[in-house]
């Protein structure tokens, strides 16, 4: 996979490639989030997304209703606006949604006003007048759809900084693989042009620095310290939430049993226990070798990251293909845990399929990552980048796949005092 972003935030260009493991290491502020991001923006940003476009529509049909009725309430007898715009989203399905939509106009809203009349409304003009409305968000362009929510996609992810301040060229994101092909311009934080691929079942999961369990400890108790959750953590945090899906398949079971063999090397050797959902917003972290639920503020900031990992693996939100991107993933690390997760990580690829995608600030880690891969045999599937800042200062990636001392002269300078 081949990924191109020029006038991304602070990034004047990088060309990164992710064909297994890939690294970018520099300087703080020199643009590796953002290439994070956009990978993982990209990426989430199309998946599934006829479906959202679907459910898109039906949003708005449920606008359409609700807030035509809720103007006129006396033109009801028995039902609030509400609860008829829930009840005919209810009886809504895609597939009904997907035939109006190649229906003629006539025939869609001869439809649409049968199934409006059985909620009482009394005046015909009024259902008329809903009809009309209802008939227009079908008839809508899957464009206008795609547009929209791509572009709030990526604006959710940026936090509406999409494009550098300073700069007024179009920002541009280019995706190459065997299977995928993206291209995107954004100015202004606006969506100008695209072009996509409709049905892919990859997805990325991002990982940030500060752990997602923390953050929504700190979010929930409302502390004067705690801070808003951002988009990516939230998804990440709904993605622990999931459940195990049933092995329907022989390939299911393979794969699950591949997976376990990571999971059993994350618990003997570092976790020794197992994340667990209590209620819909609360995780606990059961201890094996005391037998005893433990609270998650309670949890050394080190294992954290590995208790993450584990609950993504054993829930199945980390498939084959998928992408993870972690945020500075040595943070709160000794060294000897650095080279556990190193080695994690590379089983992840080799034995799942899994791509990686990291940014850091260690060179201790980095050499755990070399030497992993080359201990696996897939010393091929590396990509190091180093991210430098331009006189002008936005940033630039250089490919130092082969020659990575120049990261490690890079980040073992401080230390030669």
């Amino acid at each position: 996979m081949k990924i191109f972003l020029e006038n991304v935030a602070i990034l004047k260009m990088a060309d990164i490639e992710i064909n297994g493991i890939t690294v970018t290491a520099g300087l703080n502020g020199t643009g590796k989030t953002t290439v994070g991001k956009s990978v993982y923006a990209t990426l989430n940003a199309y998946k599934d997304l006829p479906d959202k476009i679907l459910n898109a529509r039906r949003d708005s049909i449920w606008r359409e209703i609700f807030l035509g009725l809720r103007n006129h309430r006396d033109i009801t007898k028995n039902y609030s606006p509400f609860d008829i715009a829930f009840k005919f989203d209810k009886e809504l399905t895609n597939e009904l949604l997907l035939t109006w939509k190649k229906e003629g106009d006539f025939v869609v809203k001869k439809d649409i006003y049968e199934r409006l009349r059985k909620y009482d409304i009394i005046q015909s003009e009024d259902i008329e007048t809903l009809c009309e409305g209802i008939s227009g968000v079908i008839q809508r362009s899957d464009n206008d759809y795609i547009e929209y929510l791509v572009e709030s996609y990526f604006n959710r992810v940026f936090k509406n900084q999409i494009n550098h301040f300073c700069i007024t060229d179009k920002g541009r994101f280019e995706w190459e693989s065997s299977e995928l092909q993206f291209h995107m311009e954004f100015q202004k934080n606006e969506l100008l042009a695209y072009d996509y691929v409709s049905f892919f079942d990859q997805k990325a999961v991002y990982i940030e620095s500060q752990n997602v369990l923390d953050a929504f400890q700190s979010y929930k108790t409302k502390s004067r310290h705690s801070e808003e959750i951002s988009f990516v953590s939230n998804e990440l945090f709904h993605l622990l939430g999931r459940e195990a899906a049933s092995q329907e398949t022989l390939e299911d079971y393979m794969s699950a049993k591949e997976i376990n063999n990571i999971v059993d090397v994350i618990m003997n050797k570092v976790t020794h226990g197992t994340l667990r959902m209590e209620g819909a917003e609360e995780f606990t972290f059961y201890d094996q070798s005391m037998d005893h639920s433990v609270d998650i503020s309670n949890l050394s900031a080190g294992l954290k990251i590995f208790v993450v990992i584990q609950r993504l693996l054993e829930n199945g939100s980390l498939r084959k293909g998928d992408i993870l991107l972690i945020d500075e993933p040595e943070i709160n690390l000794h060294p000897e845990w650095q080279v556990v997760f190193a080695e994690i990580l590379v089983r992840m690829q080799k034995d799942l399929g899994i791509y990686i995608y990291l940014n850091t600030h260690s060179p201790y880690f980095i050499h755990a990552i070399e030497v992993k891969m080359a201990e696996h045999e897939i010393a091929d599937r590396g990509k190091y980048y180093l991210m430098e800042k331009d006189v002008d200062g936005l940033c630039y990636s250089i490919d130092v796949t082969g020659n990575t001392e120049k990261i490690y002269e890079l980040l073992y300078k401080p230390l030669e005092m």
